[in-house]
């Protein structure tokens, strides 16, 4: 029946301009958020068109394949969306930026939303930048990122966003038999749950939390009893089922070798689960899980050695491909001649010559560099206001200046 309405309305809006509705679909498609904002003032009809479930899922979808990032600035706290197109000639383009009055780090970004975390307050906040909306949940426990790791991420069956956080007992005393925490807030419902795992979990690279297949990702020690600086596992959260899963860690290569879990960091590439490895030699390689949850499907893809001016390039984070196939990642290290200080940067990793290149003038000041999108999704409120929405919408949503 909405699908029928939206034809509907489609047709309407065709009327209107003359032209062919497939031909101002595909039009409507590549505009900014920004702009589509504005076309909803043009009539009823292109209000109702722009607003649709259908539309705005046709406009995920193709927004997908022109991924841009989002990173937080150590400038008055903001958060800042650049296209990364526009990185190497001219630095970075930023697209939107929004200030708040206090720190915030970014914890993922996913179908347009980026969930941040201001863990001195125990807070997270969920925005949308294109669309300007914005909420804030607060937790029942004092969140510190030493203790907590928090993941965010898409439950596709029931079409609700959740924000998971699980108690980290890297830092505790020992490692023991004790059952661990993990709490999830699902939008909408103004309400966190608490889940019990078997075991503590003593998790690593609890910065980046990549989603892929439904579920968010930690890497944690699960073998040894005696706490190490290794990963040996990865421990997955599936958002629909709300239950914990282990994934198995890659059969040889770094798990035969000394490491430190620090230089390995998980990610998501074309939809698989992936691992960049940057060994003592400088050499970074890079896995994929061509067929998920199947350790024999793990498969190096590409080795290449990092740019020299690092000596320790101590994390690689890996972005998204480009439109040339390029792979986008962030790089964290230390210059030779200064030690002290960590420099952050975009490289590019060209895969048909096994060039790297760093982007011009794209030296970070931020926390780090998520993979963003733009999107028309309106973030949920409570139950009540997101059936109102849905059958008016028409409702002004909080708004963050810009």
């Amino acid at each position: 029946m909405m699908r029928r309405s939206t034809r509907l309305s489609s047709k309407k809006v065709v009327k209107s301009v003359s032209l062919p509705e497939v031909i101002l679909i595909e039009i409507l498609l590549r505009l900014p958020v920004r702009t589509l904002l504005r076309c909803k003032c043009v009539s009823k009809d292109w209000f109702e068109l722009l607003s649709s479930q259908y539309f705005v899922q046709l406009h995920l979808n193709h927004a997908h394949a022109n991924s841009i990032v989002v990173f937080t600035s150590g400038e008055r706290y903001s958060l800042v969306v650049g296209r990364s197109f526009e990185y190497e000639r001219n630095g970075i383009k930023t697209c939107y930026k929004t200030e708040f009055p206090y720190y915030t780090s970014v914890v993922a970004s996913c179908n347009g939303f980026v969930c941040l975390w201001d863990y001195c307050q125990s807070l997270v906040i969920l925005c949308n930048p294109a669309t300007r909306e914005h909420i804030k949940v607060r937790h029942c426990l004092k969140i510190h990122p030493s203790r907590f790791s928090l993941g965010f991420g898409h439950d596709p069956v029931t079409n609700t966003y959740k924000v998971v956080a699980i108690k980290n007992a890297r830092y505790s005393c020992t490692l023991d038999d004790g059952s661990g925490e993990a709490y999830v807030y699902t939008l909408g419902t103004k309400k966190w749950r608490k889940f019990s795992t078997s075991t503590s979990l003593c998790l690593f690279g609890v910065y980046n939390v990549p989603y892929v297949n439904g579920a968010l990702h930690w890497m944690f020690q699960s073998k040894t009893p005696v706490k190490t600086q290794c990963a040996d596992s990865i421990i997955a959260f599936h958002l629909g089922k709300e239950e914990f899963r282990e994934i198995p860690w890659i059969q040889t290569s770094i798990a035969n070798q000394s490491y430190q879990t620090e230089e390995v960091c998980l990610g998501e590439l074309q939809g698989c689960l992936s691992l960049f490895y940057t060994s003592y030699n400088g050499v970074t390689h890079i896995w994929s899980m061509k067929d998920y949850g199947i350790q024999e499907s793990w498969m190096k893809l590409h080795s290449f050695m990092v740019p020299s001016r690092c000596v320790n390039p101590s994390y690689i984070k890996p972005l998204f491909i480009q439109r040339n196939s390029d792979i986008l990642f962030e790089l964290i290290g230390w210059l030779k001649l200064d030690w002290n200080h960590v420099n952050k940067y975009l490289y590019t990793y060209n895969r048909t010559n096994n060039n790297v290149r760093q982007y011009r003038q794209c030296e970070l000041d931020c926390d780090g560099v998520y993979t963003y999108v733009e999107s028309l999704v309106s973030i949920p409120t409570d139950a009540k206001l997101s059936k109102r929405r849905s059958e008016r919408n028409r409702r002004p949503p909080d708004r963050l200046n810009h």
